[in-house]
């Protein structure tokens, strides 16, 4: 497996972009109130503010500061296994997720990048609200 060097800085702001794994279902959406608990359980134990988000059918975007402490790859992980565990199965299974006990949801992995300075903020919130 390749290495992933994360974007990060302790305090900063961040973009990040989660996909199902089936791109042609509409869990999300399908499942918003159950998707906003998965959100809120993991921010009471992970603290972090939503700047701007957005959520599709199939994938979602958002826009968070961390406190100086979060890692960021535990808290995706925390909020995708809480949703996982409250919607029905019913999604094709891969063998590779077979063999780890995986639901299937989710792609493993997610896409993040930094905000750099406040007109990059803006720019990004604008793009999040042309996507609505």
């Amino acid at each position: 497996m390749p290495d992933c060097v994360r974007a990060f800085a302790p305090g900063g702001t961040c973009f990040f972009s989660v996909n199902l794994l089936e791109r042609n279902r509409s869990l999300l959406t399908g499942h918003l109130a159950k998707l906003r608990a998965a959100f809120n359980f993991v921010r009471e134990q992970k603290p972090s503010v939503t700047r701007a988000y957005v959520i599709l059918p199939d994938y979602l975007h958002c826009i968070w500061t961390l406190s100086a402490e979060t890692r960021i790859p535990p808290r995706w992980q925390a909020i995708r296994a809480h949703f996982a565990r409250h919607i029905r199965k019913g999604e094709h299974l891969p063998s590779r997720h077979l063999k780890k006990s995986e639901r299937g949801i989710w792609q493993r992995r997610f896409w993040e990048r930094m905000i750099g300075d406040e007109p990059d903020f803006e720019q990004h919130v604008v793009t999040l609200n042309l996507i609505r």
